[in-house]
């Protein structure tokens, strides 16, 4: 069986909380991270811009550079929270600064590296509302980690990134503890080696001893699967651009499936099956961790059939939605299976997987009240 989570970052930071809530997270204040001026980083890019993609990892491309500050809350003075996590609504009378810098990218990650924008620099505190609860779900959200994890997210340059980032670490941690019936308190101790194979470097693919493991994250949205340790599953989510960058076809689409979508449209309807293609190809590429370092367009999938409507939920996904791969420039991706996922809409998602299985859809707040539950809470 396949626990597939796919869940808005607001949604898995409110849960977050309300493990905080119910007295499930003990231990204080979450450890200052030591922050270098320079650091390797990952953040989202858009798919109409670039091809920068991370696809062996939980995210998308590389950028280098960072820089955040740690705050007190107001009536938890043991407690702080990384600033760059709390966004504009926290402080809304600073400014952003800018901080473009660029550096080389781990061909296992793709392509060239990309610009990114500084953090907020920031001088205020939360103190009441919807700021200080963010802020209190975020310092919850910490406590679930470990440090490799939180040091994930302050390196992010974009409030919304290092949120988005959190909530997939977080998600994951979740999903893992209660398959493996772990308690809370020991989710930040979980053992996530994200490796990478090429550089050797922590952007790799997840990989938690004796279980298959993904992630994936855009803009709004986090997506984990966890499954047996011989099922070798791979997740991509995506946001549907208003259209697929120059190039799309030629660096995605097998020559084969270049005749079957027929020339780049500005149509919408073009776009999002152009992704949906996209989405596919990277959810097997992350599931043999081979990400963009094995071209896109050398890997073909099965047609999907004209007739073929797509489940409103992943668990009504039957072994028919599979389709194989059938060619494939990594060896290692031949006799992988995949299918497309509902979503939300305005995005594309999928799955792969080395044994299809049934799906088993879980929501955050499911999960936190079986992990509340086991050790006698109420989240």
């Amino acid at each position: 069986m396949i626990t597939l989570l796919d869940a808005s970052v607001d949604d898995v930071l409110a849960a977050c909380g309300r493990l905080s809530a119910a007295g499930a997270l003990v231990g204080g204040a979450v450890p200052s991270v030591q922050r270098a001026s320079s650091v390797d980083r990952a953040s989202s890019v858009d798919l109409a811009s670039s091809v920068d993609r991370a696809s062996s990892g939980d995210q998308a491309s590389s950028i280098h550079r960072a820089s955040s500050v740690e705050r007190a809350l107001p009536g938890h003075p043991a407690l702080t929270v990384d600033s760059a996590l709390l966004g504009d609504q926290a402080f809304p009378d600073q400014q952003a600064s800018t901080d473009q810098t660029a550096a080389a990218v781990c061909p296992t990650s793709g392509g060239v590296a990309a610009l990114g924008h500084g953090t907020q620099a920031l001088d205020g505190l939360v103190r009441s509302g919807p700021a200080r609860r963010t802020a209190l779900e975020v310092e919850a959200a910490q406590q679930l980690v470990d440090p490799a994890d939180r040091e994930a997210a302050a390196r992010r340059q974009r409030p919304d990134d290092a949120r988005r980032t959190l909530a997939g670490r977080v998600a994951l941690r979740l999903l893992v503890a209660a398959r493996l019936g772990v308690p809370l308190s020991l989710a930040p101790q979980i053992v996530v080696d994200r490796t990478c194979s090429t550089c050797h470097l922590p952007h790799g693919r997840p990989r938690v001893a004796g279980l298959s493991v993904s992630t994936s994250s855009s803009e709004q949205r986090v997506l984990v699967a966890v499954a047996d340790e011989g099922t070798e599953v791979g997740v991509d989510i995506e946001r549907v651009p208003s259209t697929v960058f120059d190039g799309f076809d030629d660096f995605v689409l097998h020559p084969d499936e270049r005749e079957r979508f027929g020339p780049v449209t500005r149509g919408a309807s073009g776009t999002a099956a152009r992704l949906s293609c996209w989405v596919e190809k990277e959810a097997v590429l992350k599931a043999v961790g081979v990400g963009l370092a094995s071209p896109p367009h050398e890997l073909l999938l099965a047609a999907r059939p004209d007739d073929a409507v797509l489940p409103t939920r992943a668990d009504m996904i039957g072994p028919w939605e599979w389709r194989l791969v059938e060619q494939a420039g990594a060896a290692e991706a031949l006799g992988l299976s995949v299918t497309e996922l509902p979503t939300e809409p305005g995005y594309r998602s999928a799955i792969a997987a080395r044994v299809p299985a049934r799906i088993h859809a879980v929501d955050i707040t499911s999960i936190a009240m079986q992990i509340a539950s086991s050790e006698g809470l109420r989240a």
